[in-house]
């Protein structure tokens, strides 16, 4: 499915970026999308869910969000694990290496990924 312009990632970027979703959960696949937005690791694991459904995001990321929460009504984080503890730094950082990994064959920071992303 595609759109003609995404208020957090330009269609190019969003392009770019399905390698790295592929064979990944719907919360994976969320977390990826705001890496490659600018959002910090930082910022998502302080993110309330509020402020997860507030963001303008291209259509299939809603519908991975939506999928996401389902299980976590009662968590003020949007980033849980399913035993309802807040994700770590590490879990994210190990997340961005692995998909950069199976991707294009070489790990990379979260900087490179949005680097790599934003290319011309």
């Amino acid at each position: 499915m595609t759109t003609t312009t995404t208020t957090l990632l330009k269609e190019k970027q969003w392009s770019r970026l399905q390698p790295f979703l592929r064979f990944r959960s719907a919360r994976q696949r969320v977390i990826l999308y705001l890496i490659a937005a600018g959002y910090t690791v930082g910022d998502i694991t302080r993110m309330t869910r509020k402020e997860l459904f507030k963001l303008s995001v291209h259509v299939d990321v809603s519908v991975w969000r939506d999928e996401m929460q389902e299980g976590f009504k009662n968590s003020v984080i949007a980033f849980v694990f399913p035993s309802g503890k807040p994700l770590t730094h590490t879990y994210i950082y190990r997340l961005i290496r692995a998909a950069a990994l199976k991707a294009v064959g070489r790990p990379m920071s979260q900087e490179q990924l949005r680097t790599f992303l934003r290319r011309p």
